[in-house]
C-alpha cells in the first residue's frame, strides 16, 4: 500500500492517458472548468454526508476531495518534487499563524479560527515555480 497519495493519483492518471500539463500552467477553459466542478461535486458531497449524518460517505468525501485536489495539481503540471517543495513553502507560512482565542478575531467569526498575525508573510511560490518552469 502506497503512502504517497501524489503517486498514486499519478499512476491513476497514467494508466487511463490523462493529458497532464508537462510543467506549471494555470487551466483555462474546459479543463478549468471541469476541475473546479469536481471539487464542488466532491465538497457537496461531504457537506450531504455530514446533513444525514453519515460518517462513511464524509469519509469518502474527504478522500475524495484530496484525490481531485492532487489530480488539478496534476492536470496544471505540478510535478510530485514541485509540488513537495510548494507544500513546505505553505506549511512554513502556516506555522507562522496563531490561533484565535475570540470570534472577533476571525475573519469567519469562529475562535475555531485561524489567523494571520502582525507581519506575517505570505507562501513565496515564485522561486519554485521559477525553478521548475523552463
Amino acid at each position: 500500500m502506497s503512502t504517497n497519495h501524489y503517486q498514486d493519483i499519478l499512476d491513476f492518471h497514467n494508466k487511463f492517458g490523462v493529458p497532464l500539463a508537462p510543467t506549471h500552467t494555470l487551466l483555462e477553459g474546459e479543463a478549468l472548468e471541469y476541475r473546479l466542478n469536481f471539487l464542488q461535486e466532491e465538497l457537496d458531497e461531504l457537506r450531504k454526508a455530514h446533513d444525514e449524518g453519515n460518517l462513511d460517505d464524509a469519509v469518502d468525501a474527504l478522500i475524495d476531495l484530496e484525490v481531485v485536489l492532487l489530480g488539478t495539481a496534476q492536470f496544471m503540471g505540478i510535478s510530485p518534487e514541485a509540488y513537495e517543495e510548494h507544500w513546505e513553502e505553505v506549511h512554513i507560512a502556516n506555522m507562522a499563524k496563531e490561533r484565535c482565542t475570540d470570534p472577533s478575531q476571525s475573519k469567519r467569526g469562529t475562535a475555531l479560527d485561524i489567523r494571520k498575525p502582525a507581519g506575517w508573510e505570505a507562501p513565496n511560490h515564485t522561486p519554485i515555480i521559477e525553478k521548475y518552469v523552463k
